[in-house]
């Protein structure tokens, strides 16, 4: 049908809004019941295996448990090398946290590899940085940072500790 002036002018000056929020693609999605505290400066990086390709990450989501004193979040995905993090496209930052729920954090848009390991990398700044877990209970792989005094994650993972059995962790990665 034909629009009028009115319906054109009223058209071209509304913004869309985006109903479509970005779908989980591999992690975990849920608020686990054990607290494990990371401590500023100190980074963590899980492993995860994407069981479909053709998605795109876009966020990687984390949940912060209300007891962090962190005020800023740096998480990035690295490539695995040899069951061990590698590098990273950049990563993204928060500087204002919500304790006590879910952070979403945009990141430089990649395509994930069904069954080709990547590395959730997490980093709290300005404090602990609590997050919610099912440590020791899993067989997922863990790495802890060499550097305890990080203020950003790096481009390249510096292996730290590793340890093969950390369990769920609640974080994940999102997109389309």
């Amino acid at each position: 049908r034909a629009l009028s002036n009115a319906q054109i002018i009223s058209d071209s000056t509304t913004a869309l809004s985006v109903s479509n929020p970005p779908q989980l693609i591999v992690g975990d999605p849920s608020v686990e019941p054990t607290v494990a505290s990371l401590p500023a400066g100190v980074a963590q990086a899980f492993q995860v295996i994407p069981t479909k390709s053709g998605k795109y990450a876009t966020a990687i989501a984390v949940y912060v448990d209300a007891d962090s004193t962190a005020t800023g979040l740096n998480v990035i995905i690295y490539g695995d090398a040899s069951g061990y993090p590698s590098t990273g496209l950049p990563g993204g930052k928060l500087t204002a946290l919500q304790p006590g729920a879910w952070n979403l954090v945009p990141i430089y848009v990649q395509p994930l590899t069904a069954g080709k390991p990547y590395w959730i990398g997490i980093l709290g700044t300005g404090g602990t940085l609590n997050l919610r877990g099912q440590l020791g209970t899993g067989t997922g792989l863990m790495e802890t940072s060499a550097s305890s005094t990080q203020t950003a994650l790096p481009r390249t993972w510096q292996t730290g500790g590793n340890s093969s059995t950390y369990g769920a962790v609640s974080a994940y990665i999102a997109g389309y």
